[in-house]
């Protein structure tokens, strides 16, 4: 009887293992079987235990010798254990996991794993958690160095608590992040190098915009929650904050503020929510899109909502010119207004390229309807033109623009000094409505391959004349060049917008700052 209650309580056809039952699952435990082996777990354990020891040995030389207190030197190790970590955590443990999944498609276990009665989220939470389970064995042989320098450092255990929940989900996310990639991509190079290449963008690049009103981007990394826990025990005159625009203080969002490592908590949760999403599609269906098209338009109104919601009050405050060291504040509402209406752009082929039906896939909607007897292709279905999903993410990429460039210019530092024409938001709108049009046609009638094509010839061909005609001192040319570019346009609708006025200098400096 005790035989028979055991095998029932086993996963099977009739009691498949649920994703919360993270010890039952089949795929972490052949992967724990795997990448848990002694010969190549060894070797790195022992690297990770010996640079640990020598960073704590070091600082506890140091101490001896100098008159530097055992607790700042404590707090130092601490930090410099961290990196290692979230090193090994989020840039190693991402590569891990893209490269494992296309690995996994080439040897046929994907297909294999479809056939299983595992829910689709299940299957998710046993690759991300089972393909980087080296990574994360490693990372947690240095917790005994964390707790004894965070015990001689006099740092408070709830602080460590929360940092290392906002570190994990980190982690969650960005292998995430690699599964979506080794998924798209075909080859192992190029989707652990892609997916290592976004980390390095998230925690160097991306931080940039913060004060373009891309404050949310920050906090895609672990930066705003260590700072924040970090402050209280920093040296005395330390300025980290300095390093990345927008560290140390509370998130604005309209007319509410939010604690650096609760946003973060919702920032990523939220994209967590959105990856896993994505996943779950493709493991019901391997020709689905990425997106659906209600989906694609509601995470795309999230993203404008996020960029307004951070921007509005950092504008109305005069957080935004703060840190534009080489520009004064007028010339910079020029280049933040060219920079989010490109921004707006890039966003907008993304969000297309995932839904745009191949001509194949609509032929195959059409005989799938003729076939099952229907007037028409399910609307909104992965088969049908986007057209109308282009249009909706079009016209709130519009007024996204348009409301952003409204606020900016009519900011107490700004008010006089710049003056628009009447039509720029006439003007705003053609740049990104004209680019977009053309780029979802070819992508829709011709395909991907044909987009490289013609986005090499009409696009990034003229912009790189224009460039060559701006060293050859040939404004002229180079300006007419630049028209051409789709790339190009919403900095050219700036440009142009901008009315030159003789007793305002601003007016002619937006135009010769491009």
């Amino acid at each position: 009887m005790q035989r028979q209650v055991s095998v029932d309580s086993e996963p099977n056809e009739t009691n498949p293992v649920r994703a919360w039952d993270i010890v039952n699952n089949p795929i972490l435990m052949r992967y724990r079987r795997s990448r848990l082996r002694r010969r190549k777990l060894i070797p790195w354990a022992l690297l990770v235990l010996i640079v640990s020891l020598f960073v704590v040995g070091l600082l506890v030389a140091v101490s001896k010798n100098s008159d530097i207190p055992m607790r700042e030197l404590a707090r130092l190790g601490l930090v410099i254990i961290i990196v290692l970590q979230s090193l090994m955590l989020l840039f190693l443990g991402t590569g891990a996991v893209a490269v494992g999944i296309i690995q996994e498609s080439a040897e046929g276990m994907v297909e294999y794993q479809r056939l299983t009665p595992m829910t689709p989220l299940a299957k998710i939470v046993g690759y991300v958690f089972g393909l980087p389970i080296r990574e994360y064995v490693l990372a947690s042989l240095q917790f005994p160095f964390v707790f004894l320098t965070a015990w001689l450092g006099d740092i408070a255990w709830d602080s460590l608590t929360r940092f290392y929940l906002i570190l994990f989900m980190a982690g969650v996310l960005y292998h995430l992040t690699g599964m979506v990639v080794g998924t798209v991509a075909r080859k192992k190079f190029i989707a652990g190098r892609t997916a290592q290449l976004m980390v390095f963008l998230l925690y160097v690049v991306l931080p940039r915009f913060a004060h373009l009103g891309f404050i949310f981007l920050l906090y895609l990394t672990v930066l705003p929650a260590w700072y924040e826990q970090a402050s209280p025990y920093l040296p005395q005159g330390a300025e980290f904050a300095n390093w990345v625009p927008g560290l140390g203080y509370e998130v604005p969002w309209f007319f509410w503020e939010f604690g650096p490592t609760g946003f973060s908590f919702f920032i990523q949760g939220a994209l967590i929510f959105v990856l896993m999403v994505i996943l779950a599609r493709r493991w019901r269906d391997a020709q689905a899109h990425l997106m659906s098209n209600h989906f694609a338009v509601l995470v795309f109104a999230g993203i404008a909502l996020l960029l307004l919601g951070n921007s509005y009050p950092i504008i109305e405050s005069g957080a935004i010119f703060l840190t534009m060291t080489n520009f004064n504040a007028q010339s910079f509402t020029g280049l933040s207004l060219a920079l989010v209406g490109v921004a707006l752009l890039s966003l907008l082929m993304t969000f297309i390229r995932l839904v745009t039906p191949t001509r194949d896939e609509a032929r195959r909607g059409f005989r799938r309807a003729a076939k099952l007897k229907r007037s028409r292709v399910a609307p909104f279905s992965d088969d049908v033109t986007a057209l109308w999903t282009v249009g909706v993410l079009l016209l709130i990429a519009i007024g996204t623009w348009i409301l952003y460039a409204s606020k900016l210019t009519s900011s107490e530092m700004i008010q006089g000094n710049i003056t628009l024409y009447q039509l720029w938001p006439l003007a705003f709108a053609a740049s990104l409505t004209l680019p977009i049009v053309a780029y979802h046609a070819v992508l829709e009638w011709l395909g991907a391959r044909a987009v490289l094509l013609a986005l090499l010839l009409a696009w990034i061909v003229p912009a790189m004349v224009a460039v060559i005609c701006m060293a050859a001192n040939n404004q002229t040319l180079a300006t007419y060049s630049a028209s051409l570019s789709g790339f190009l346009m919403p900095i050219y609708a700036v440009v142009q917008m901008v009315e030159p006025s003789p007793d305002r200098e601003m007016g002619n400096t937006v135009k010769h700052a491009f």
